[in-house]
């Protein structure tokens, strides 16, 4: 009795566990919902939200009730360049995502996470031709810096590749990562170079992409990613004299349109891709849609067409390659043996003359079931995984297991099923000689594709656009950088032009060379992403600061071997790209020329800026002629007046690739110094008229306050100093421009099956809230432009309006923002500066930059995107 009443216990026990779980489970859905329905109410009732915990009696107003005349951009305008066309594309990305249903599963119990929604419910035995492919992606950095990977993972892949391929003449692999075989090929022995040229020449080896990294392709440039494709290209062609012709990108966040626009002028003539999109995935599922031609939204002909293969599935590991079950497919990875059917366990086995039937039905049927999703009876199965293949048991556990089962299938009549292992260009090979059956297109059984796929979500409404703003101080970096490695490159050709080859001309070229493959190792999807551990982006930090540093000996070097004959003390400024590093002239040394570096091949007419420990300067030109200048306080990050320093700015005009001199010297004549006016002081302040540092500094009291150049007016508010209309006379019309900021939380973990926000997805816990906190408001006016600075506590935002002729300078109005990422304020924090205008119908869409080279139109699907999860 005693045993059956325990059994009868255990048995009410693990029950009323359920219960509970299931309660738990129910009741933080409701939970979560909760949150959101207040999350929403709040975003109605437009509540300020002060993180800085500041409180004012009178916060600025959120509505500023200006007029602004009604016109607005109309449909017959143009929105931006790439807008959507009518280039006869089958597929135009810009509809597919207007029609798509992006419907999630709420509740996901797997150990990864993440639901299959990519099914094969039905499908037919057909003749296949397999293609299996290892491969390994080497991150240059993501976890560990790339030294540690190299030295872990890296080293013994490539070793290995060079050993077991030669010891095995029908195993294949493909490489990506240029810039770790050339750190390879440096340490590499005699007898695996020569080991690793005769696997290129052979086929079993092939070389994927060429660039050196693989390059996001969100916030790269067009000129960077050339630059680093350019690099690995050329070290190929002159260490193996092959030429690459296929793209492996399957580890960016996403896909643009530019890139494939980009290979294909390169020389490429295929390209696979990854990570687009899930519902985009299970769309194309439908359509049989995975490969096709690229085509520009601008190429009316096809001429730049690019045919693409989308790996279907969730990821490019190895449960997720041979076919649409991952429980199943994740049995073939026989060294890690992670594998899970939801959350039960997997044993992954060696295969045996007892399994080996039952393991190849399994593999076939995961096969014939990818092949339904494709036009043709060609399958790729990529076999590899981040920084697999590293060691020898590896490789024999991984391919001598594959092999049986590859053995096997093709013994198998029934089967009907030839399955080698292949590069990418064994694939492209065997799809192209193909004859596939499907509608009639342009381009035979596959469909013409244009747009791109961007932004990118694996699941749910969790959207990677949260690495646009992750580690911004990378961003910034990698795009000075790019410029001044631009200027360093031309300004050395120059210097060729006058300089004899030399030992010295030898080391700035090494120089230039290092500072491309620091450019390059900073494109890396997971480096300018700022996605990467926070010790790797320091070691990318040290990289990027010692690259200027041998950008500015280029600049200084080839500028002495121009003006060799030049016997006046100078100081370089750079008005196309510079090092970060403000230059500052001392009384003691004036008079000092000023040497102004133009790398662009057009006249520039621009405002120089340096700083001085003095105001009575002057400058003058080649001529001796005094040019307009003004003398401006330095600002310190919470807005007060420095002491003892000053920026002196002046109009240069610069020809293309020229260098212009401008003196600068001591003044005996008095110097204009601007006009520095405060706002949002208190009552004892008000009237009060000070000199601080040689500057009149005025208070005033007003409730909006304007700066005028001979195009605008633009209109401020005096409470935060921020942009509110523009005014251009020439067309008589007002516009509004309601600057303000506003910040997201990153919010908690508040739902079981939901992410937050962080380095990957925007994902914040509700609407923007708006920041009241009330700043100091400084305006600063003088000859050559007028300047509003709003200095918050942790952030400053300057608007500069000039009054320069030149009206690449004067049309518009110049904001910059200079935040302290050291702040604990931004902890679980994004900020933002929002603007509010009339100037167009939102309706028409917004357009959205791809890589500086084009545009892209977009419209906003925020009903419908709500309306789909919500069902």
């Amino acid at each position: 009795m005693r045993i059956t009443w325990l059994r009868f216990h255990r048995k009410w026990r693990r029950l009323a566990v359920l219960v509970v779980a299931v309660y738990l489970v129910v009741n933080g859905l409701l939970f979560s919902k909760l949150i959101g329905w207040v999350d929403h109410l709040s975003s109605l009732m437009e509540k300020r939200y002060d993180p800085f915990g500041s409180i004012h009696r009178n916060p600025c107003p959120m509505q500023r009730n200006l007029y602004a005349s009604e016109r607005i951009l109309t449909g017959s305008d143009a929105v931006c360049q790439a807008a959507w066309s009518d280039n006869d594309a089958d597929i135009q990305m810009e509809s597919v995502l207007d029609e798509l249903s992006v419907g999630y599963p709420n509740l996901v119990l797997t150990v990864y996470g993440w639901a299959d929604t990519i099914r094969v419910e039905a499908w037919s035995p057909a003749p296949l031709t397999v293609i299996v492919m290892p491969h390994s992606h080497q991150d240059p950095g993501w976890l560990s810096t790339m030294d540690a990977y190299y030295t872990q993972f890296t080293k013994g892949t490539l070793d290995n590749i060079a050993e077991q391929l030669s010891a095995n003449p029908s195993w294949t692999f493909i490489w990506n990562e240029i810039v770790f075989l050339q750190r390879w090929w440096t340490d590499a022995s005699n007898e695996q170079r020569i080991k690793f040229k005769k696997l290129l020449v052979s086929g079993q080896l092939e070389l994927v992409s060429g660039g050196l990294v693989m390059p996001d392709e969100s916030l790269t440039h067009f000129n960077a990613i050339l630059d680093q494709l350019v690099e690995g290209h050329q070290w190929v062609k002159q260490t193996f004299n092959i030429t690459i012709e296929n793209n492996w990108a399957i580890d960016p966040f996403g896909h643009s349109a530019t890139v494939p626009y980009l290979l294909r002028e390169a020389g490429l003539k295929n390209m696979v891709i990854q990570r687009t999109h899930f519902a985009v995935k299970r769309e194309f599922a439908k359509k049989r849609s995975f490969e096709f031609y690229w085509r520009q939204s601008w190429d009316f002909e096809g001429k730049h067409d690019m045919f693409c293969h989308m790996l279907p599935f969730l990821l490019y590991n190895i449960p997720h390659s041979c076919g649409p079950d991952r429980h199943v497919c994740c049995q073939f990875d026989f060294h890690h043996q992670h594998c899970y059917h939801g959350k039960s366990h997997i044993p992954v086995v060696s295969v045996t003359e007892n399994n080996l039937a039952e393991l190849a039905e399994s593999l076939w049927e995961q096969l014939q079931k990818k092949a339904s999703l494709y036009r043709h009876g060609v399958v790729l199965l990529p076999h590899g995984d981040d920084f697999r293949y590293a060691t020898k048991p590896e490789w024999e556990t991984q391919m001598f297991n594959l092999q049986k089962i590859m053995d096997y299938i093709n013994r198998n009549d029934r089967m009907q099923t030839k399955i080698k292992f292949g590069t990418l260009n064994d694939y492209f090979k065997a799809v192209k000689s193909e004859k596939a059956p499907g509608p009639p297109s342009s381009k035979g059984p596959f469909a013409v594709l244009s747009g791109d796929f961007l932004p990118y979500s694996d699941r749910s409404d969790q959207y990677w656009t949260g690495f646009y703003t992750s580690r911004p101080w990378i961003k910034e970096a990698v795009s000075r950088l790019q410029d001044y490695l631009r200027s360093a490159e031309i300004l050395f050709t120059l210097s060729l032009s006058v300089t004899k080859i030399n030992t010295s001309m030898a080391s700035l070229y090494r120089k230039l060379e290092s500072s491309r493959r620091t450019l390059a190792v900073s494109l890396h999807h997971d480096a300018i992403t700022g996605t990467s551990k926070a010790n790797v982006m320091q070691d990318n930090k040290l990289s990027i600061q010692q690259a200027f540093g041998e950008l500015n000996n280029v600049h200084e070097t080839c500028i002495k071997g121009i003006l060799k004959n030049y016997d006046h003390k100078y100081q370089t400024i750079n008005i196309t790209g510079d090092s970060g590093q403000q230059l500052l002239i001392l009384r003691q040394d004036l008079p000092i020329r000023l040497l102004i570096w133009n790398s662009i091949g057009t006249k520039r007419d621009v405002v120089a800026r340096v700083l001085t420990d003095t105001r009575d300067v002057h400058v003058t030109d080649v001529y001796e002629r005094r040019v307009t200048q003004q003398v401006d306080p330095e600002w310190t990050k919470d807005g007060h007046v420095t002491d003892g320093t000053f920026w002196l700015s002046f109009q240069a005009e610069v020809p293309g690739f020229s260098v212009a001199g401008y003196l600068v010297d001591i003044s005996t004549d008095d110097v204009y110094a601007s006009l520095v006016t405060l706002y949002n002081l208190t009552s004892s302040k008000q009237g009060t008229h000070e000199t601080i540092n040689s500057f009149y500094i005025q208070p005033r009291v007003t409730d909006y306050f304007n700066i005028s150049n001979d195009i605008l007016t633009a209109s401020f508010s005096s409470c935060d100093g921020l942009l509110s209309s523009v005014y251009y006379p020439a067309i008589g019309a007002t516009f509004t421009a309601d600057l303000s900021f506003i910040t997201y939380s990153t919010g908690h973990h508040t739902h079981p099956f939901r992410d937050k926000s962080g380095a990957y997805i925007f994902l914040p816990d509700g609407s923007a809230r708006y920041i009241s906190e009330q700043p100091t408001v400084v305006l600063t006016e003088g000859k050559l432009f007028s300047q509003v600075r709003s200095v918050y506590k942790s952030f400053t935002l300057v608007a500069t309006i000039y009054h320069t002729t030149n009206a690449d300078l004067s049309n518009g109005i110049h904001l910059e923002t200079e935040v302290n990422l050291n702040s604990d304020t931004w902890d679980n924090t994004e900020l933002g500066l929002r603007l509010e205008t009339n100037v167009y119908d939102s309706s028409l869409g917004f357009c959205t930059d791809a890589n500086g080279f084009q545009a892209r139109t977009r419209c906003s699907t925020e009903e419908r995107d709500r309306t789909s999860l919500a069902s």
